[in-house]
């Protein structure tokens, strides 16, 4: 079965993967508030957004909308530069 990002199952399966990292790497029941604790890692939206950053040539920081408009305008376009290792946006 093949899902939407913004789907319910896919927010619903990407929220209950966050909970169960949380319990058994950190346990904790949520998420910490301060972006610097390894917990975050359990966050698959905090760690995605870092790997944008390194594999495109997008600079800064960027939150999930930003990405979702950047992805939406940028897609069709990116082409992969072996030299650079990263997705170039002509």
């Amino acid at each position: 079965m093949t899902t939407s990002f913004r789907s319910p199952a896919a927010r619903t399966a990407k929220e209950k993967y966050t909970k169960q990292c949380l319990k058994k790497l950190y346990g904790l029941e949520k998420l910490p508030a301060g972006q610097l604790h390894p917990a975050m890692m359990c966050a698959p939206d905090f760690s995605a957004h870092d790997y944008l950053e390194e594999i495109t040539t997008v600079t800064g920081k960027h939150d999930r909308k930003w990405w979702e408009r950047w992805w939406r305008k940028n897609s069709a376009q990116l082409t992969w530069s072996p030299k650079t290792a990263k997705f170039d946006v002509p």
